[in-house]
């Protein structure tokens, strides 16, 4: 079940809003985002939950498109550029990494097209390594095939 219902009435009674985090600072998305409900997450992103911040962090310093990207969930990170469309997509973790660079991490070709095409800076480094030099580090074959064909 969606729990659609449930979540509106959370949000008219002024029960739910954005800034209601928890000890790591994980408001209700992150918390939404590894059941994978993609009609839930569409919801609480299209209801324009008060005091919310599509950019904030936890205290790991990842974003929610982090979070996406470790998911593996392209069709999540639709939705947040969708309904959000001044998401920050070259934000920093405390790792370096950009989601871009997670993407290249696991090894996902659909996503980091996507993500460049969505408008991530393929030139950022993370921690003084290219795209093309991660792709590498990695031995991912179709990553430095593409970055290759970038330079």
């Amino acid at each position: 079940k969606d729990y659609i219902d449930v979540i509106e009435y959370f949000i008219k009674t002024n029960q739910l809003t954005g800034d209601g985090l928890d000890e790591q600072n994980r408001n209700i998305l992150f918390h939404a985002l590894p059941i994978g409900n993609t009609s839930m997450i569409e919801h609480l992103l299209k209801s324009n939950l008060p005091n919310f911040d599509i950019n904030s962090i936890t205290q790991s310093g990842n974003s929610l498109l982090h979070s996406c990207i470790s998911l593996q969930r392209i069709d999540l990170i639709e939705l947040l550029i969708k309904y959000y469309p001044t998401i920050n997509l070259n934000q920093r973790n405390k790792q370096d990494a950009t989601p871009l660079h997670l993407a290249i991490i696991y090894d996902d070709l659909e996503l980091v097209r996507f993500l460049i095409q969505s408008g991530a800076d393929a030139k950022l480094t993370m921690k003084s390594k290219t795209c093309l030099q991660l792709s590498i580090e990695f031995n991912h074959e179709n990553l430095i095939e593409f970055f290759s064909k970038l330079v």
